[in-house]
């Protein structure tokens, strides 16, 4: 019976198959099956090289290279989630052990990236969509072999126990982003390392993201930004958080100045959690610019301590206010997050006690603003101070004719928020 369905049914029931596992067993019935099925169970390459499964991980890795396998026909998505044979935990006397593996994935690695290359330009609309790189110490070489890509989020940690450099040149990496003239989607967490050739060369060849997530904010990267419009997600998580007041805030005026207004017509989703009070923070110097994004769906910013305490200027709202104010105007805006910024005095802190008591009270000022606002102007968006969440509610607090609005706390589906508001209780006085 399941014989007589078409391909298409067959493999949307394998889609419906989570689990390799599942679909492994799935493609064993028979060989029908199995050629229906196997786009889907070939769909991914994992690259996962580490000292428990050495020898199988680097067979793998061999396979690939021959260009024989399934994934060489069949591959979408790559992922290399470790190239650490040794993984820093080998012994001493496991070291010529160690260096025969290190051969071996150096002698196969590039051969297996070409034929993923390979087989996509054959088949032509099978392209490698999703390329993600957890790079752990090791050199990028072969990358450049790949082209075409329409996503790439690159990650860099350091954990195999040694010393030095994180990898050698970012070069194999500019050289697969301009062979992709396609590009739209860009994830480059790489702490605060200098990528500047990345945004010069993105500049150049006016390859023109619509996704774009990056620590290292630079005036190359601000240039790059103000050369085109389109962009619809922007998250730069710690903005300028590597270097000083003075340069950070400058950036950030040239960023709201030239950058942002490119792309007030398109994005959809904005997130500025800045690490240090500053001009990357929410406030006057810009608020217009911000309130142009009319399309926003989803906005994450963080306020100074200065800004919203009681104490400050009378004749000014204070940032918050601003703020809801913005989202009482904005019927797109679904989410907004409001964020405490981390006060300049606590960098280099050698723990975290300053950081959280300084972000627990000003959370705890926001708290008592949002609990204080009203409008007339009803919205569905839900707010998040911190890990607090709110929606609007009808109130009677007034005796105004006009319905008034007011934020009333929510617990939010996902538990996570709660645990984390638990976690900074004690520090919440």
């Amino acid at each position: 019976m399941i014989l007589s369905l078409s391909v298409e049914i067959l493999q949307e029931i394998g889609v419906m198959l989570f689990k390799l596992a599942d679909q492994k067993s799935l493609r064993s019935v028979c060989r029908v099956l199995g050629l229906a099925i196997n786009p889907l169970f070939f769909s991914t390459v994992v690259l996962d090289i580490h000292s428990r499964r050495l020898d199988e991980s680097l067979s793998y890795l061999e396979a690939l290279a021959n260009g024989k396998t399934g994934w060489s026909q069949y591959a979408q998505s790559l992922k290399i989630t470790r190239l650490s044979p040794g993984g820093g935990f080998m012994k001493k006397e496991d070291f010529p052990q160690l260096q025969s593996a290190h051969r071996r994935m150096e002698q196969s690695l590039r051969s297996a990236l070409e034929s993923l290359k390979n087989v996509r330009i054959v088949t032509r609309s099978l392209f490698l969509n999703d390329l993600h790189l957890w790079i752990m110490r090791s050199d990028l070489h072969g990358l450049e072999r790949l082209s075409g890509l329409s996503k790439l989020k690159l990650f860099t940690t350091n954990t195999d126990g040694h010393d030095g450099p994180l990898f050698i040149s970012f070069q194999p990496v500019v050289k697969m982003i301009s062979q992709s003239p396609n590009l739209s989607s860009l994830d480059l967490m790489v702490g605060f390392m200098d990528i500047s050739d990345i945004w010069k060369m993105l500049n150049a060849q006016k390859i023109h993201l619509k996704d774009l997530t990056t620590h290292s904010v630079t005036i190359e990267l601000i240039q790059y930004l103000a050369s085109y419009s389109g962009l619809e997600r922007l998250t730069l998580p710690d903005a300028g958080s590597n270097i000083g007041v003075e340069e950070r805030d400058t950036l950030a005026d040239l960023f709201f100045q030239r950058a942002l207004p490119r792309h007030a017509e398109t994005l959809v989703a904005f997130s500025l959690p800045d690490a240090y009070e500053g001009h990357w923070s929410f406030g006057l110097h810009n608020v217009d610019v911000i309130s142009r994004l009319r399309k926003l769906r989803i906005l994450e910013t963080s306020v100074t301590m200065a800004d919203i305490m009681e104490n400050s200027d009378s004749g000014t709202k204070n940032a918050v206010v601003l703020l809801l104010e913005l989202v009482a105007n904005r019927r797109a805006l679904q989410n907004v997050a409001i964020l405490p910024a981390t006060a300049e005095r606590n960098r280099g802190a050698t723990c975290g006690q300053p950081w959280m008591h300084h972000s627990t009270t000003v959370a705890k000022r926001m708290r008592a603003i949002v609990h204080e606002f009203r409008t007339e102007i009803p919205s569905q968006t839900l707010l998040r101070v911190w890990y607090n969440w709110y929606k609007l509610k009808p109130t009677s607090d007034s005796d105004s004719e006009q319905t008034l609005w007011s934020y009333q706390e929510f617990a939010h589906t996902d538990r996570k928020w709660e645990r984390l508001k638990r976690l900074t209780q004690p520090f919440d006085v």
